[in-house]
């Protein structure tokens, strides 16, 4: 075995180590990168030092296993956690929320992990946040006239702008909006896709009608019914009147805020 072999041979030891010893640890670290990356949660655990590790081991990794013919599926998990919580953080950047200390610090990370700068999202990083097929992405959403003249190419990838991407995120039933936190003066509630959100003219003659076809409950005072909403998972449902007059179910796409006036009303 000359010199080059035996060089691979022990960073492939290396490596296989690092992922074993690192495995035992992931399911806790996966569940807050996955739980940012699907919701925009951030919770204290993730540090800079631990993603700059990670994203070092995926690309290391993805090299080893290349040049040695090695499985990459212990990668796969850790690679779409990191990718998915890279995604958010793009189309966080683009909302101009304020970020903790901790993820402005892993900006440089962005294009490391995801392979292109923070302006835009590939067609993967949508498919991790939409929860949809890739193939899905491109031949429902992204192709018509008016979404490709906005796409851009590097080399085989498809570009989509991040601010292109977050006004299409809010349309697809598989993606979930960050929360905001609540303000003076302002409440969060949820908004359909069509941004009808729930404030008290859903209230008819008996109160808020809340929840599934089949499975509906009246709440009396509209705060109450916010509360319920919230609990509801995967999707907050209610009733509102329609433009024909008929009281329809609709469900959430997302939350926003709007103004103690426009839920509450005038009275508020």
């Amino acid at each position: 075995m000359n010199d080059f072999e035996l060089f691979w041979q022990d960073l492939n030891s290396e490596f296989t180590h690092y992922i074993k010893a690192t495995e035992k640890e992931m399911p806790e670290k996966l569940q807050l990168l996955m739980k940012y990356g699907k919701t925009g949660k951030f919770e204290e655990g993730l540090d800079v030092d631990l993603l700059d590790d990670l994203s070092c081991t995926v690309l290391t990794g993805e090299i080893v296993a290349d040049i040695r013919g090695l499985d990459k599926k212990p990668l796969i998990q850790l690679k779409d956690a990191l990718t998915l919580f890279f995604a958010r953080l793009k189309l966080e950047i683009e909302r101009g929320v304020e970020l903790p200390p901790m993820l402005e610090a892993c900006f440089p990370l962005i294009d490391l992990m995801t392979g292109v700068q923070e302006d835009y999202l590939t067609i993967y990083e949508l498919s991790l946040l939409w929860e949809m097929h890739p193939n899905t992405i491109r031949n429902e959403v992204l192709n018509t006239t008016k979404i490709r003249s906005e796409l851009q190419k590097k080399e085989r990838l498809v570009l989509v702008p991040v601010g292109l991407a977050l006004s299409l995120s809010m349309e697809r039933r598989g993606f979930t909006a960050t929360e905001e936190p609540e303000t003076e003066g302002m409440i969060l509630v949820p908004v359909t896709s069509n941004n009808e959100f729930f404030n008290y003219q859903c209230r008819n003659r008996k109160g808020f009608r809340i929840g599934l076809k089949g499975s509906e409950f009246i709440i009396d005072d509209v705060t109450t019914a916010l509360s319920e909403l919230r609990l509801m998972k995967p999707k907050a449902y209610w009733r509102r009147k329609n433009t024909s007059g008929n009281w329809t179910i609709v469900s959430a796409m997302r939350w926003e805020l709007r103004t103690t006036e426009e839920v509450l009303g005038t009275e508020s």
